[in-house]
């Protein structure tokens, strides 16, 4: 089953992203407040993928709404990707919001998808052009440890 996220930073301030795993596609739109949302997505499955985390959830702001993405690993080598909506932010304290998107694909798939997606917007944009657009450097630390997670050899 093929798995895609893409997240792609726009000239105003806001990104478009999306997770398309299998048939099921769900895009939202998310500002630069976010902060390092992309970083962090980076982060989260390479820590999946390393076993050093089990779930993980990374916010992305969509004013005045946002979104929680959870990816939480289901052995023996998927992981859940579930999307929730809240009416608004910060997360914290919150439990409950709407289930926008809940799919499973091999993890492996996922992270080298992310990975392409963020060699693209370097291709395209370079880290002076992201950091223009997103107001936040380039995430080169946690692509390298993606990178890194992908390239051992594990059951993940």
């Amino acid at each position: 089953m093929g798995a895609q996220f893409l997240f792609q930073p726009g000239d105003d301030s806001w990104a478009t992203c999306s997770f398309e795993i299998g048939d099921a596609r769900v895009e939202w739109f998310a500002s630069r407040l976010s902060d390092d949302a992309f970083g962090d997505l980076i982060s989260a499955l390479a820590a999946l993928l390393r076993g050093g985390a089990a779930e993980t959830t990374t916010v992305f702001v969509d004013e005045p709404e946002c979104l929680g993405v959870t990816l939480a690993v289901e052995p023996p080598a998927t992981v859940r990707v579930t999307v929730t909506r809240f009416p608004d932010w910060p997360l914290t304290g919150r439990t409950r919001g709407e289930v926008i998107f809940d799919e499973v694909a091999r993890l492996r798939t996922l992270a080298g998808s992310v990975v392409a997606n963020a060699q693209s917007i370097l291709a395209t944009q370079g880290a002076a052009g992201y950091l223009a657009r997103w107001g936040t450097p380039f995430p080169d630390a946690s692509l390298a440890k993606l990178r890194a997670a992908l390239d051992e050899p594990r059951g993940r």
